[in-house]
């Protein structure tokens, strides 16, 4: 279990928000130029931005005028311009509670893990780590209709998430072969796409009414660092993103060329990877990416249906049953440093 990644998002709101001096239990605090928040004796960060990469200066850090959220004021790119990051309290408290509950997880004491983790759970429940957390103590504490309750509540809301802690997890040992957990999680027929799939082509799973599953990159550079990515068509958020490959490539003649421990974790990601492309019944579908440009003159009635925006494209599209996987470039930071490219996706039914 043991996880303690950020996959809250946040809300950037363009106007500045009304607040307030953050009440005096609340410290906030900047480390490696990024806002963190200081609260019951643990420090958690403040949504999931990149500041050091997008080179943003955190100028103060306030509470909002109805106490439900914390509001960032900041300058983009080292910009005179003021811009605000408006992050819930309650995703704040999410994050102690997770803090306050791997502590005590690691001392094995499971029930005290588990109240902390369901509040954790219950405050955010769109970021999965917390919900898979609360059931890695369930487990291990033996309390497996709980665990069941659990997995009812929160994995249908991200499958993909909850099949790869289920095939990776040691401590999920006790449920991941439970009935509830092989029908959120694992797909009626294994998937036989194969990694060398993922070079041009979209696989496609039908699990949780359509997900999608491409290699993203992480941008910029030469050579760039490569995930596995799955996104849901109904929500078209991007549910998880695993590492595929490091930013090498083997052979003795490569200008890049990987050494020992990166040719390891490369094979570690792909044994990890192909596993859950299997478990989530992800195939080939004919979905190769095709330039935006070119879609939208060939395609422009299966787009409409998807309700693309064109004045802010994808940079290429693959046709899926039922909708579209978009891969998304973020373009540079105003260093010219490469931002991760990310896979979306869109209904079209």
């Amino acid at each position: 279990m043991r996880l303690a990644i950020t996959l809250a998002a946040v809300v950037v709101a363009a106007a500045p928000a009304a607040a307030k001096p953050l009440p005096k239990e609340i410290k906030s605090v900047i480390k490696n130029d990024a806002p963190f928040i200081e609260w019951r004796g643990v420090t958690v960060p403040l949504g999931d931005r990149d500041w050091k990469t997008l080179n943003d200066k955190v100028k103060k850090v306030e509470l909002s005028d109805d106490g439900t959220s914390i509001v960032v004021t900041f300058m983009p790119c080292m910009l005179d311009d003021e811009d605000t990051l408006v992050v819930p309290l309650a995703r704040i408290e999410a994050h102690v509670e997770n803090n306050l509950g791997m502590q005590v997880h690691v001392k094995k004491k499971y029930d005290d893990a588990i109240a902390h983790f369901a509040i954790a759970a219950a405050r955010d429940p769109e970021t999965p780590v917390f919900a898979t957390n609360l059931l890695s103590a369930q487990s291990m504490a033996n309390k497996l209709d709980d665990a069941d309750k659990t997995i009812d509540a929160y994995g249908a809301k991200n499958p993909a998430w909850f099949a790869w802690r289920l095939a990776v997890d040691p401590e999920l040992a006790n449920v991941k072969a439970r009935p509830r957990a092989l029908a959120i999680a694992t797909a009626k027929k294994r998937g036989r796409a194969k990694l060398v799939d993922l070079n041009e082509e979209v696989v496609y799973s039908p699990l949780a009414g359509g997900l999608v599953g491409a290699t993203i990159y992480d941008g910029g550079g030469m050579i760039a660092a490569a995930s596995f990515a799955i996104s849901d068509l109904a929500t078209g958020r991007q549910l998880l993103r695993l590492p595929l490959s490091e930013a090498c490539t083997e052979g003795a003649e490569s200008p890049f060329p990987c050494d020992k421990k990166a040719l390891a974790a490369n094979a570690r990601n792909a044994k990890i990877v192909a596993e859950l492309i299997a478990a989530l019944g992800f195939d080939r579908v004919g979905a190769k990416w095709i330039d935006f440009s070119e879609a939208s003159e060939k395609h422009a009635a299966k787009l409409a249906k998807a309700k693309i925006d064109a004045n802010e494209p994808p940079y290429k599209v693959a046709f899926v049953p039922g909708g579209v996987a978009l891969y998304v470039r973020h373009g540079n930071n105003c260093m010219g440093e490469g931002l991760p490219h990310t896979l979306g996706a869109a209904a079209a039914r």
